[in-house]
Order: structure tokens, then C-alpha cells, then sequence
């Protein structure tokens, strides 16, 4: 039988905890609901509130959810928990409204942990950028409960068995390194909630960026550092705190990619370094310092982006590649869907088809087929290079480097983009590839493993993509910069069991799910009470706006 725990009012110390509203202070408030009553806490956006320990007293394997406080609106709520033996917090975030007619608490099923010596610390919501008038803040957010479930010998030994089955941690998160800006990141707890989240999911590879262009987001002595530049004018709050935070723990030692993936691997998990290809205006110095190395449309017009037709424009970035793959990374990402088309036609390209065909590439019509393949010898030079490199370190440290590319379309399209897959695929240029499902088949008949897309675009997306996993037998699921969503109690429902299709399609385990518990009182006042026409609105709780 389920124990609650939902006197907030017993939290550790005493002196975080008042029954009025105090800066520095969880605020207690009761509550009734037809499933749970108790005492939650609650903290305001800007109330600076210390963490808090709550006494669990129980021994053994449980299951434990978390019930947690909402805004009637839907107004961003969040909170940070941990047991006290774990490394670091993770954020549980809910941005989803009730409406006016009721006013709900909200369980979500959390982990399962041996609870023996363990108790359950509680936080409040890191400091983030960009608040009105503030320039930065936490969400608001606060615990109601905390229901522990018992486990049984047999269930403990299906749960370790299950996690001890490394086919279904096919989900890979990629992590663009913006929340060093907006999750106001400068420690190494900081980074490491990041990752922590992942534990015991399905989530079995992380892909971090760790360039975009030519903006490197670690110490380089090639690229253009992105903790280097001048804040003074940056063009947001955001833009300035990611410079100013990374700087700061780059003056501390602590590189995020590099503290990720230590933690990542301690998880057993793997990590990929993603290069996010395009070079562009706000991308680095090649720009502006080597402009005839720019796009050219065919009526040669300039274009705002570097061309990977150019040798020295493939060298900048090879050579970052060189500079950061190290012996702990398990693979790269060359990322071209932050990038095309990054070909067009520009002198080499002109003369490479005038060499082939005898005519002028820019007199022909625009859907040649021929074009598309002149372009694609230098992108296929490129990656043969990319190849190379990958393979020179692992000879190296005595281990391979995998090589994954992110195209997603299907080989036409892919072609149109200068993307050849088929001689790339042919040439054993790339392992992997994220791309559309359609090339499941003809990749994993060529011995490359293909990852499909899948997001982050919410429940029916997640659903979606889970369908096709189990139905074309791809070798996983890739969420694009799913650190945006992951602390959302609705997506990580979904996504921390995604490689266990059959659970996402079949739909019934509630804990797939964020279980919504209507209120009956909140701080002795029925917030349950509506019209007696039968309209929705519950006046006592909404008066106007």
C-alpha cells in the first residue's frame, strides 16, 4: 500500500518554513483533495528559499512520485528535488494550465530507488534570464506530497533486469549548451543536472554541441571562443549571460562538454561531440575576414554564408574537429541540418562543371540533375576528410570514433542539399545517420545504423515517432535539443520510456503520465465551488483580471 507523505510542515530546518508569506521562506499552505490531503510548501518566483530535507523512515525498493503545487493559469511552475546520497538536483517543470473550472495538484511518477538511509531534499527553481523587470528569477513552484510505493523482491528484479538491457536506451538528447545562458549555469552541479535527469531512462546517448560554425564553446586555440567575446553589447539578456556564465566556469575549470561527458559515462551512457556546420555572419571570424569565401548565388549574388566549396572553409572546420575530439568522446555528429544548403555557386563549383559538362553551370536550369551532383563532390570531399580524421584518432587512442551524420530527407532531397548519402554510404564514409525513417532499410542494408527524428514537439510527436521506431526496426530515436523540454513533467513522461515502445504505444501505464488531482481547499478556502447553472467558472478562486 501506498504511503503519503504530505505534511510538508515536517521539512528540514524549520527555520526555511513559515505559514506566511516571507522572503527566503517555503511558504506552508493546506489542502484537501478526495485522494490526498495535507500541508504542501510553496515558493515565489523571486523569494530565494534554501533547499530543505524531508525524513523518509522506510527501508527497502520503492516507487516514488512527487505531487506538486500548480498556478490556476498555467503559469510556469518548477522545483528541484534530490535523494540526499544523488550528485546533484533534478527540475521537475509544468507549464500546463487547469483552466478556471478547477484548480488540480499534479503527480508524476519520479524513480524507483532503494530508500534505505535516504531522505528527500527539495529545492527551489535555478535562476533563469529574462523576467520582466528582472532580468532574471526562478519559476514559481512547491511540493504537496511525496507517495512512496513498496516493491516487491520480484518487482526489484525486474526493474534491474530492465535496466540492465542496454537495447532500449536507443534515445539520443542532443544539447545545444544554451541553458549555460538561460538556466543561468555557473557550477558544476549546474552541468551535471543536465545529465542527471537521463539515469535509469532510456536516454543512452547525449550529442552536445561543442561547435557552431566556427564559434567554439570550449577553450580553442583555433576558433572563435564564444566565453572570449564582448557582453557589453550583447543582444539579449541571454546572449550575454551564455558569454559571461561560460566564462565563468571556464575560469573555473570546468568545460561543460568535458564535465558532461565524465558524468554521462559514469552513467553508462554515451556522448557524442555535434558540430553544427553552418558559418555565417554571427558564426565566427572566417566571415568577416575572408568574405570572398561566401556563398555566390547563380546571378552572383553574395550570400551570407561561408561555402564548403572553398578548401579553407572545410579546414576551419576540420581543424576544430582535430582540436577537440579527444579519447574519452565515443563519436561525432556532423550536423548539416543547422547549415544547408552550404553550396552554391560559387568559382569552384562553376569550373568543376564546366570541366565535366563543358557549359556553364550558371545557364542551365536550376534542377539539373547535374548540378546537384557537381555540388555534392565537394561536400563528399569534405566528409572523406571528416572520415579521415575520425579514423586517425581512433587509431590513436586504440578504440574507433564513430561518425554520425544528420541530414534528415530522403536521398533525393538529401541530394538537392549537395548531400550524396548514397556515395557517402558506398564509401563508408559515415556509421550512423539521423535522417527520415524512409531510409531505414536501405541504411541498415549497408551496414549504417539510421536514428530517426523525433522532436521535441510534444506527446503526439513523441507517440508518433514511436510508432515508426517499432515499425521500421530503426536503431533509435534522436530529440533535437530536447534540454529545452526535458524538465517538463508531460514530455519526460513520454520520453524517459521511449525505446520501450511497446509501453508508449499500449498506453496504460500510469506512469507514462502527469495525474491531475482536482482540489477541494487551498489554505481553507474551496476552490471547488462553481456556478449552480452548471457554468465552470469557480468564482471563489477568479474575481477578474
Amino acid at each position: 500500500m501506498a504511503v503519503y507523505l504530505s505534511d510538508m510542515s515536517k521539512c528540514l530546518p524549520q527555520s526555511a518554513l513559515s505559514r506566511t508569506t516571507q522572503s527566503k521562506h517555503w511558504r506552508l499552505v493546506e489542502y484537501e483533495s478526495a485522494t490526498v490531503s495535507g500541508t504542501m510548501m510553496v515558493a515565489a518566483s523571486l523569494s530565494d528559499t534554501p533547499d530543505v530535507e524531508h525524513p523518509l523512515e522506510v527501508t527497502g525498493w520503492h516507487a516514488v512520485y512527487i505531487g506538486y503545487a500548480t498556478q490556476m493559469h498555467g503559469e510556469h511552475a518548477a522545483f528541484k528535488v534530490r535523494l540526499k546520497h544523488d550528485p546533484c538536483f533534478v527540475t521537475i517543470a509544468d507549464d500546463e494550465p487547469d483552466g478556471l473550472e478547477v484548480m488540480t495538484m499534479r503527480e508524476v511518477f519520479w524513480r524507483y530507488a532503494d530508500l534505505t538511509g535516504e531522505s528527500i531534499i527539495i529545492g527551489q527553481h535555478t535562476t533563469q534570464v529574462g523576467l520582466p523587470g528582472t532580468g532574471g528569477g526562478r519559476h514559481w513552484g512547491g511540493v504537496a506530497f511525496v507517495k512512496l510505493e513498496p516493491l516487491s523482491e520480484s518487482q526489484v528484479a525486474a526493474i534491474q533486469a530492465d535496466r540492465a538491457d542496454s537495447g532500449k536506451r536507443n534515445i539520443i538528447a542532443s544539447n545545444d549548451g544554451g541553458f549555460v545562458g538561460w538556466r543561468n549555469a555557473t557550477t558544476e552541479s549546474d552541468i551535471l543536472e543536465q545529465v542527471e535527469l537521463y539515469r535509469d531512462s532510456d536516454v543512452g546517448r547525449i550529442d552536445w554541441s561543442v561547435v557552431s560554425g566556427e564559434i567554439t564553446k570550449y577553450p580553442s586555440k583555433l576558433g572563435d571562443n564564444l566565453h572570449e567575446r564582448n557582453t557589453d553589447e550583447a543582444a539579449s539578456v541571454y546572449a550575454k549571460a551564455l558569454v559571461d556564465n561560460l566564462r565563468t566556469l571556464i575560469d573555473k575549470d570546468l568545460v561543460p562538454h568535458k564535465v558532461a561527458m565524465k558524468h554521462a559515462h559514469g552513467m553508462g551512457m554515451k556522448f557524442y561531440y555535434m558540430f553544427r556546420m553552418a558559418l555565417g555572419p554571427s558564426s565566427g571570424n572566417l566571415f568577416t575576414d575572408r568574405p570572398e569565401l561566401c556563398m555566390v548565388d547563380r546571378d552572383g549574388t553574395r550570400l551570407p554564408k561561408m561555402s564548403f566549396a572553398f578548401p579553407e572553409v572545410r579546414q576551419c572546420v576540420l581543424d576544430l574537429m582535430e582540436e577537440v575530439i579527444d579519447d574519452e568522446v565515443d563519436g561525432i555528429n556532423v550536423c548539416w541540418i543547422r547549415g544547408l544548403r552550404v553550396i552554391g555557386y560559387e568559382q569552384p563549383v562553376v569550373d568543376a562543371f564546366e570541366k565535366a559538362y563543358g557549359e556553364d553551370i550558371r545557364s542551365v536550369p536550376e534542377d539539373d540533375p547535374r548540378i546537384y551532383q557537381v555540388q555534392a563532390g565537394f561536400m563528399t570531399d569534405f566528409m572523406r576528410q571528416v572520415r579521415h580524421v575520425a579514423d586517425a584518432a581512433g587509431e590513436k587512442r586504440g578504440r574507433p570514433l564513430a561518425i554520425c551524420a544528420m541530414v534528415g530527407s530522403t536521398l533525393a532531397g538529401a541530394l538537392r542539399d549537395a548531400c550524396d548519402i548514397k556515395t557517402w554510404v558506398d564509401e563508408k564514409l559515415v556509421d550512423e545517420m539521423i535522417s527520415a525513417a524512409v531510409l531505414t532499410r536501405y541504411l541498415q542494408a549497408n551496414g549504417v545504423k539510421e536514428i530517426i527524428y523525433a522532436g521535441p514537439n510534444g506527446r503526439d510527436e513523441y507517440l508518433r515517432s514511436t510508432i515508426i521506431l517499432a515499425e521500421t526496426g530503426a536503431d533509435g530515436l534522436f530529440i533535437w535539443d530536447v534540454n529545452h523540454v526535458h524538465d517538463l513533467a508531460a514530455h519526460w513522461a513520454m520520453i524517459r520510456r521511449m525505446g520501450h515502445t511497446e509501453e508508449i504505444i499500449d498506453a496504460r501505464d500510469e506512469k507514462l503520465n502527469v495525474k491531475r488531482i482536482p482540489l477541494k481547499t487551498l489554505d481553507r478556502i474551496d476552490v471547488c465551488h462553481t456556478q449552480p447553472w452548471g457554468g465552470h467558472d469557480a468564482l471563489v478562486i477568479y474575481t477578474g483580471g
